[in-house]
């Protein structure tokens, strides 16, 4: 690889970086917000202590189990803008739309058997409305991310 395209990647594995971070604290707060309103009685972010202990063990306990969850949790949703922005991020919104779309099947696929879920309904509404909002972030964001940087190289040169 030459040395212009390993720098043109480590910008959108930069950009990506910062759209993922970004999409997945949003992500979070639109699901924190979506059950304040409604009253919706699914708690997402029990996933946590799950995650947690999946990486750790099932026998621990204890708050640093959660943050460690917590942290697994944000670095998957960025590792996952840093991919797109890599492989998509020029695109914008309706992309990243697709993207978030593709990661909510995965997980309706997954969690309901892997967590035994009984309030399916909720589960899908929640993580619907964050995915969208994860989508429409990641999309938008890494595509003003590039686009400026592209914008700012032509007016330099």
């Amino acid at each position: 690889m030459s040395s212009e395209k390993r720098a043109e990647l480590k910008r959108l594995i930069g950009y990506g970086t910062i759209a993922g971070f970004l999409a997945t604290c949003l992500y979070d707060l639109s699901r924190f917000l979506l059950i304040k309103v409604t009253g919706i009685q699914f708690w997402p972010f029990d996933i946590f202590g799950i995650f947690g202990k999946a990486l750790v063990g099932e026998l621990a306990t204890g708050l640093w189990v959660s943050i460690l969850g917590a942290l697994f949790h944000i670095a998957n949703g960025t590792t996952f803008g840093i991919a797109y922005t890599v492989a998509f991020g020029r695109r914008g919104i309706w992309s990243g739309l697709a993207w978030a779309m593709i990661l909510e099947l995965a997980m309706v696929t997954v969690y309901p058997g892997w967590l035994n879920v009984k309030a399916l309904d909720e589960l899908i509404s929640v993580s619907m409305v964050g995915h969208i909002v994860y989508g429409v972030v990641l999309g938008y964001t890494a595509r003003k991310l590039i686009l400026r940087k592209e914008s700012a190289l032509h007016v330099s040169v």
